[in-house]
């Protein structure tokens, strides 16, 4: 399938390397020319305040026929995305750790939400991560995606924020933090 991927940071760069393999992929960063006729439009922007006008600006250009969203965004921004497009949009967001998020990409589940999608569009999805190595599970509800990764980045910066309280504590206490 003919694809594109908009947005050549860590995250986009690492669905390039993976997908590049697999597919005929291009690749645009913000404010390039996308004039790209691509199937499947995949979304790898940082959010912002525009981040939903540049990529209704985009599936304008491009043309999918699906939009894969895999950013961090506030809960209800693939379905606000959906209602403008009228393209059925995922939300599939990226797991994994900087700076590898090639190997966070294969390694982990990638989940695939979904809303108002037919169930072999869905299916078709999936198999598209699949040819890649890329192991998938669909999830009924884009906002059920969108807040586990909100939720998964609260955890882990809750999980920092108690690494740097225990190493005070081992400090204060005379203890190795790394025997503790």
């Amino acid at each position: 399938m003919r694809s594109s991927i908009i947005g050549f940071g860590e995250v986009g760069a690492a669905l390039f390397a993976i997908l590049k393999n697999h597919y005929e992929i291009q690749w645009f960063e913000k404010n390039t020319n996308p004039h790209y006729g691509a199937e499947i439009m995949h979304i790898c922007l940082p959010w912002s305040k525009d981040f939903i006008s540049t990529c209704v600006e985009y599936a304008r250009v491009q043309q999918p026929t699906i939009i894969v969203n895999h950013s961090s965004v506030p809960v209800g921004s693939t379905e606000e995305l959906y209602k403008l497009v009228k393209v059925p949009c995922f939300h599939s967001p990226i797991r994994g750790q900087h700076p590898d998020m090639t190997g966070g990409i294969l390694n982990y589940v990638k989940y695939i939400g979904y809303w108002r999608a037919d169930p072999s569009l869905v299916e078709q999805v999936c198999q598209y991560f699949e040819k890649a190595g890329i192991k998938t599970k669909a999830i009924n509800g884009t906002k059920t995606t969108e807040l586990m990764k909100l939720l998964e980045l609260c955890r882990y910066g809750t999980y920092i924020a108690f690494a740097k309280e225990q190493e005070k504590i081992c400090k204060h206490f005379g203890c190795n933090y790394d025997e503790v």
